[in-house]
């Protein structure tokens, strides 16, 4: 993988409406600009449209994180969770897939 800002992202909606995406380590490093406002039109969807954009990009290294994680196929030493009913995939997987699915929705 190519250098990445690391750590997690977060996002916040400006006073101007643009939504920008940080890395949250101490110096706010800005990621993207968002703002879905490119021909200057200006309503309900487009800033809803923006919202989802900016969480989505803001989830990106914990999607990764998780698919990384989640690509392990079989159960790891190192989970104190346990295997679910297949035998093989543990559950520190799949919750971590599943908490990164609910950061980017």
């Amino acid at each position: 993988m190519s250098n990445y800002t690391v750590g997690e992202w977060v996002y916040e909606k400006t006073s101007t409406g643009i939504r920008k995406v940080y890395g949250a380590s101490g110096e706010k490093k800005v990621i993207a600009d968002i703002s879905g406002l490119e021909d200057g039109i200006d309503n309900a969807a487009r800033r809803i449209e923006a919202n989802a954009n900016a969480q989505l990009i803001s989830a990106a290294p914990d999607l990764l994180a998780a698919c990384e994680h989640g690509a392990m196929s079989s159960h790891h030493s190192s989970c104190s969770h346990g295997k679910r009913g297949d035998g093989n995939t543990c559950e520190c997987h799949v919750g971590k897939c599943q908490k990164a699915i609910a950061k980017a929705n």
